[in-house]
């Protein structure tokens, strides 16, 4: 097992005279690209040789898992345009904002990319959050209302809550980010554990 079998199985995957054998040289393509360090654009052109291939939903679904297990402006983009393809479009969509949340601060160019994404906007109303732990409990409302935007993903100025919010208000215990909201006029309530995506769920 080594990147030195990566051009040999995508060269099977395209010339294999067996449907079987080119499915499982793809997927074996793609464990590499998961397992493997490399740089972040050298993964993400791993990933586009594989759709180029891809026959099946099966196989693009394990190109979008290799993009948002290895977070970055390249992989994002292997999401955005799976996103595009309309039997992916849900699960790419949730991928690439999972991606976002992951990748430090909130760039130009990070902006330009969800752009592209085929998202249906909503109205965003962050009405109370707290992060902390117990009666530690800091008040983030301000913070979180300032990062919302048209759809339920709040993309926060870094990956670690600490960071974003401006400090630990119970070190050493496991933390917890509690939002009151409202997506189109219907309430909601969200728990987090510290540091997950904030991704606000569709109230009932």
């Amino acid at each position: 097992m080594s990147l030195d079998a990566a051009p040999v199985l995508l060269d099977l995957a395209k010339t294999a005279a067996d449907a079987k054998y080119k499915t499982r040289a793809l997927r074996g393509y793609l464990r590499l690209a998961r397992q493997f360090t490399m740089p972040d654009p050298d993964r993400a052109d791993m990933c586009r040789a594989a759709l180029a291939l891809a026959e099946r939903d099966a196989e693009r679904k394990l190109v979008l898992e290799v993009a948002e297990h290895h977070p970055s402006l390249d992989t994002l983009k292997v999401a955005v345009d799976l996103a595009k393809i309309p039997a992916m479009k849900t699960e790419a969509t949730a991928a690439a904002m999972t991606i976002v949340q992951r990748v430090s601060g909130e760039s130009a160019e990070i902006r330009k990319l969800l752009a592209q994404v085929p998202y249906v906007a909503v109205k965003v109303e962050i009405i109370k959050a707290e992060y902390g732990a117990g009666k530690q409990q800091k008040d983030v409302t301000d913070m979180l209302r300032k990062r919302a935007r048209d759809f339920p993903l709040i993309i926060l100025a870094a990956s670690d809550y600490n960071a974003a919010f401006g400090g630990d208000p119970a070190q050493g215990i496991p933390k917890q980010l509690k939002i009151q909201y409202r997506l189109n006029d219907k309430p909601g309530e969200v728990s987090l554990p510290e540091n997950a995506t904030i991704l606000l769920p569709t109230p009932k």
